[in-house]
């Protein structure tokens, strides 16, 4: 089969028209009427854009057989592929929710008890609670890494699963999960400012649990969200950016244990045990390394 009937069948099997493929490829209407006519080929970032955007590899594009009609292998594959991805959307924000939590009780337990003869007993006990909940994490995130690596694996490119109107009804229930998101953490501050100011001798400990506890549920709803969000996104499917999201991820995990870090020490003073952050953000920082490496191969 050729480049032109491949074209064709992959226009037609996800309900374009030529308009809406050129709009698409920044072309014009009468360059895809060419190609499509066996006129001619277009240049090769514009195939590779196609293979993009149809979720198809440049062999077979090129010299390969692509039915107009998707295969009943291909309508197998979703309901797996919405499967994983719901699973992985759900463990991975619990996990970091726990670790979340476990650092809350790490402030509160380490906090309430400053200056008193137990202090640093208190504080090995909050610091084992926080590397206890990383530990329970850690696992979580190791297994669905592996599963979501193997099943890329087995499934190197994958169809347009999905139509505008799914998409866009996402859409809408990102932009609620975002904004709820948002919106806690800012709640968070803000009563964090108010017990400040109502409480003239408030423990540090309790202000900054406050801030902290918010983002137990703020950044598992990120996560849970811009995970699915992903799931729709075919072209991004096979972009091979694993390297820089690693390399963000990384970034953003390290600074978050950096403004932890000074939270703990300026406001509670807890400058002995606050070091236990960044080993923690080292190891979230090889795990998240490891699983975008896993994919990438």
């Amino acid at each position: 089969m050729s480049f032109s009937e491949n074209l064709q069948n992959l226009r037609k099997r996800d309900n374009l028209t030529q308009d809406d493929l050129a709009d698409k490829l920044e072309v014009t209407r009468q360059a895809v009427s060419k190609w499509e006519s066996g006129g001619g080929y277009p240049e090769m970032d514009k195939i590779v854009q196609i293979c993009e955007l149809f979720g198809c590899d440049m062999d077979t594009l090129v010299k390969g057989e692509i039915p107009a009609e998707k295969t009943d292998d291909a309508s197998g594959i979703k309901p797996v592929y919405d499967k994983l991805y719901n699973s992985v959307s759900l463990a991975f924000s619990l996990a970091v929710g726990l670790i979340l939590l476990c650092l809350t009780a790490l402030i509160l337990i380490a906090g309430s008890a400053e200056g008193t003869p137990q202090e640093d007993t208190f504080a090995i006990l909050g610091t084992a609670i926080l590397i206890a909940g990383a530990a329970a994490a850690t696992p979580v995130f190791i297994v669905y890494g592996i599963r979501i690596a193997d099943f890329r694996r087995k499934h190197p490119s994958l169809p347009n699963f999905y139509g505008d109107e799914e998409i866009s009804a996402y859409y809408v229930r990102f932009g609620v999960g975002i904004g709820a998101g948002v919106m806690l953490i800012i709640l968070g501050v803000v009563a964090a400012l108010v017990e400040t100011a109502l409480i003239s001798e408030i423990n540090g400990a309790f202000v900054a649990a406050t801030i902290v506890g918010t983002t137990v549920i703020a950044v598992p709803l990120f996560i849970f969200f811009g995970i699915r969000m992903g799931k729709y996104s075919m072209t991004s499917y096979k972009k091979d950016n694993t390297i820089d999201r690693s390399d963000k991820a990384s970034s953003i995990i390290m600074l978050s244990a950096t403004a932890i870090f000074l939270l703990l020490g300026f406001l509670l003073d807890a400058w002995k045990i606050a070091w236990i952050v960044f080993p923690v953000g080292g190891i979230l920082c090889a795990i998240v390394s490891i699983l975008f490496k896993s994919k990438n191969n």
